[in-house]
Protein backbone atom coordinates (compact mmCIF):
# COMPACT_ATOMS: atom_id res chain seq x y z
CA UNK A 1 0.00 0.00 0.00
CA UNK A 2 3.08 2.29 -0.05
CA UNK A 3 3.26 2.54 -3.40
CA UNK A 4 0.70 5.30 -4.47
CA UNK A 5 2.53 7.46 -1.59
CA UNK A 6 5.67 6.78 -2.89
CA UNK A 7 5.20 7.44 -6.35
CA UNK A 8 3.50 10.48 -5.68
CA UNK A 9 6.10 11.90 -3.48
CA UNK A 10 9.11 10.63 -5.67
CA UNK A 11 7.24 12.19 -9.17
CA UNK A 12 6.78 15.71 -7.22
CA UNK A 13 10.52 15.34 -5.35
CA UNK A 14 12.13 14.91 -9.32
CA UNK A 15 9.91 17.04 -10.95
CA UNK A 16 8.01 14.91 -12.76
CA UNK A 17 10.20 13.82 -15.28
CA UNK A 18 12.92 16.63 -15.50
CA UNK A 19 10.99 19.69 -16.51
CA UNK A 20 12.81 21.18 -13.62
CA UNK A 21 16.13 21.56 -15.78
CA UNK A 22 14.56 23.06 -18.80
CA UNK A 23 14.16 26.87 -18.11
CA UNK A 24 14.87 29.22 -20.76
CA UNK A 25 16.37 32.18 -20.28
CA UNK A 26 13.56 34.38 -20.50
CA UNK A 27 12.00 31.71 -18.05
CA UNK A 28 15.09 32.82 -16.09
CA UNK A 29 14.38 36.35 -15.33
CA UNK A 30 10.51 35.52 -14.29
CA UNK A 31 9.81 37.21 -10.58
CA UNK A 32 8.89 34.35 -9.34
CA UNK A 33 11.88 32.53 -9.80
CA UNK A 34 15.40 33.74 -7.62
CA UNK A 35 16.02 36.77 -9.29
CA UNK A 36 15.55 38.33 -5.79
CA UNK A 37 18.82 36.05 -4.79
CA UNK A 38 19.64 32.90 -3.08
CA UNK A 39 16.49 30.86 -1.14
CA UNK A 40 16.85 30.18 2.31
CA UNK A 41 17.55 26.92 3.67
CA UNK A 42 13.80 25.65 4.94
CA UNK A 43 12.95 22.85 8.01
CA UNK A 44 10.07 21.38 6.20
CA UNK A 45 9.23 20.04 9.87
CA UNK A 46 9.01 23.64 10.62
CA UNK A 47 6.81 25.10 7.81
CA UNK A 48 4.24 22.17 8.55
CA UNK A 49 4.33 20.86 11.91
CA UNK A 50 2.98 17.46 14.20
CA UNK A 51 0.09 19.50 15.20
CA UNK A 52 -0.75 20.45 11.59
CA UNK A 53 0.10 16.79 10.86
CA UNK A 54 -2.43 15.95 13.66
CA UNK A 55 -4.88 18.15 12.10
CA UNK A 56 -4.88 16.16 8.77
CA UNK A 57 -4.12 12.70 10.33
CA UNK A 58 -6.24 13.26 13.52
CA UNK A 59 -3.73 11.53 15.72
CA UNK A 60 -1.13 13.03 17.42
CA UNK A 61 2.43 12.30 15.57
CA UNK A 62 5.52 13.81 17.44
CA UNK A 63 8.37 15.67 15.46
CA UNK A 64 8.30 14.82 11.62
CA UNK A 65 11.00 12.76 10.02
CA UNK A 66 13.59 15.29 7.88
CA UNK A 67 16.02 15.17 4.82
CA UNK A 68 17.66 16.96 2.51
CA UNK A 69 18.76 16.31 -0.82
CA UNK A 70 20.49 17.97 -3.82
CA UNK A 71 19.04 16.97 -7.44
CA UNK A 72 20.20 18.78 -10.84
CA UNK A 73 20.23 22.24 -8.98
CA UNK A 74 17.14 22.00 -6.73
CA UNK A 75 17.33 21.86 -3.19
CA UNK A 76 14.78 18.95 -1.87
CA UNK A 77 13.59 19.48 2.35
CA UNK A 78 11.06 16.65 2.68
CA UNK A 79 9.26 16.09 6.31
CA UNK A 80 7.03 12.63 6.76
CA UNK A 81 5.25 12.48 9.72
CA UNK A 82 4.01 8.22 9.91
CA UNK A 83 2.39 7.84 13.10
CA UNK A 84 0.86 4.39 12.59
CA UNK A 85 2.10 3.05 8.83
CA UNK A 86 1.54 4.02 5.32
CA UNK A 87 -2.53 4.31 5.95
CA UNK A 88 -1.70 6.61 7.60
CA UNK A 89 0.86 9.73 6.91
CA UNK A 90 1.63 12.97 5.76
CA UNK A 91 4.78 14.11 3.61
CA UNK A 92 5.92 17.21 2.63
CA UNK A 93 8.35 18.38 0.12
CA UNK A 94 9.63 21.84 -0.24
CA UNK A 95 11.83 22.32 -3.39
CA UNK A 96 14.02 25.39 -4.22
CA UNK A 97 14.60 27.39 -6.76
CA UNK A 98 11.70 26.46 -8.67
CA UNK A 99 10.39 28.83 -12.06
CA UNK A 100 6.90 29.18 -12.47
CA UNK A 101 6.84 27.28 -15.77
CA UNK A 102 8.40 24.66 -14.21
CA UNK A 103 5.51 24.72 -11.65
CA UNK A 104 2.87 24.84 -14.35
CA UNK A 105 4.24 22.02 -15.92
CA UNK A 106 4.32 19.62 -13.07
CA UNK A 107 0.62 20.90 -12.42
CA UNK A 108 -0.18 19.47 -16.17
CA UNK A 109 1.93 16.45 -15.85
CA UNK A 110 -0.21 15.52 -12.71
CA UNK A 111 -3.69 17.14 -14.12
CA UNK A 112 -3.45 13.83 -16.94
CA UNK A 113 -3.46 11.57 -13.94
CA UNK A 114 -6.07 13.24 -11.34
CA UNK A 115 -8.64 15.30 -11.09
CA UNK A 116 -6.88 18.68 -10.50
CA UNK A 117 -8.45 22.09 -8.83
CA UNK A 118 -7.06 25.35 -9.08
CA UNK A 119 -6.94 27.30 -5.64
CA UNK A 120 -6.96 31.12 -5.45
CA UNK A 121 -5.32 32.97 -1.83
CA UNK A 122 -2.30 30.51 -1.35
CA UNK A 123 0.90 31.80 -3.05
CA UNK A 124 1.71 32.69 -6.40
CA UNK A 125 -0.33 29.43 -7.92
CA UNK A 126 -1.53 26.54 -6.13
CA UNK A 127 -3.81 23.76 -7.04
CA UNK A 128 -4.70 20.06 -5.52
CA UNK A 129 -5.96 16.93 -5.89
CA UNK A 130 -7.43 13.87 -4.14
CA UNK A 131 -8.19 10.51 -4.76
CA UNK A 132 -9.20 7.05 -2.76
CA UNK A 133 -6.67 3.82 -4.11
CA UNK A 134 -6.73 0.59 -2.18
CA UNK A 135 -9.10 2.49 0.55
CA UNK A 136 -7.15 4.87 1.46
CA UNK A 137 -7.69 8.81 0.78
CA UNK A 138 -5.17 10.80 -0.51
CA UNK A 139 -5.50 14.69 -0.80
CA UNK A 140 -2.45 16.70 -2.16
CA UNK A 141 -2.25 20.52 -2.22
CA UNK A 142 1.04 22.06 -4.42
CA UNK A 143 1.67 25.48 -4.62
CA UNK A 144 4.67 27.91 -5.44
CA UNK A 145 5.60 30.68 -3.70
CA UNK A 146 8.76 32.85 -4.66
CA UNK A 147 11.19 30.34 -5.50
CA UNK A 148 9.59 27.84 -3.21
CA UNK A 149 7.07 24.91 -4.60
CA UNK A 150 5.37 23.16 -1.62
CA UNK A 151 3.66 20.03 -2.13
CA UNK A 152 1.32 18.48 0.90
CA UNK A 153 0.41 14.83 0.23
CA UNK A 154 -2.11 13.19 3.35
CA UNK A 155 -3.03 9.55 3.18
CA UNK A 156 -5.85 8.36 5.25
CA UNK A 157 -7.72 5.14 5.47
CA UNK A 158 -10.60 6.99 7.44
CA UNK A 159 -11.50 9.83 5.37
CA UNK A 160 -13.08 10.38 1.85
CA UNK A 161 -10.86 12.45 -0.77
CA UNK A 162 -12.64 15.97 -0.47
CA UNK A 163 -12.19 15.62 3.37
CA UNK A 164 -8.40 15.62 2.88
CA UNK A 165 -8.05 17.94 0.49
CA UNK A 166 -9.93 19.98 2.53
CA UNK A 167 -7.49 19.53 5.57
CA UNK A 168 -4.52 19.55 3.52
CA UNK A 169 -5.46 22.94 1.92
CA UNK A 170 -5.80 24.61 5.65
CA UNK A 171 -2.26 23.04 6.67
CA UNK A 172 -1.19 24.83 3.16
CA UNK A 173 -2.13 27.90 4.03
CA UNK A 174 -0.39 28.14 7.32
CA UNK A 175 2.22 26.42 6.03
CA UNK A 176 2.33 29.44 3.02
CA UNK A 177 2.88 31.96 6.18
CA UNK A 178 5.77 30.22 7.56
CA UNK A 179 8.06 30.53 4.40
CA UNK A 180 10.85 32.69 4.35
CA UNK A 181 9.99 36.36 2.46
Amino acid sequence: MRIPCAMIAVAFLCGCGGASGSASPSQAAAPSATSAGVPKAVDACTIVTSTDAQSVLGQAEGPGHSSHTVSRGIDAYECDYVPSGPSLSLIVVIKTPVLRATFDSERNIFATHFQVNDVSGIGQACYTFGQASNGISIGTVNFLQGPYEVGIAGYVSSAAPADIVARVTQVAVRASARLPK
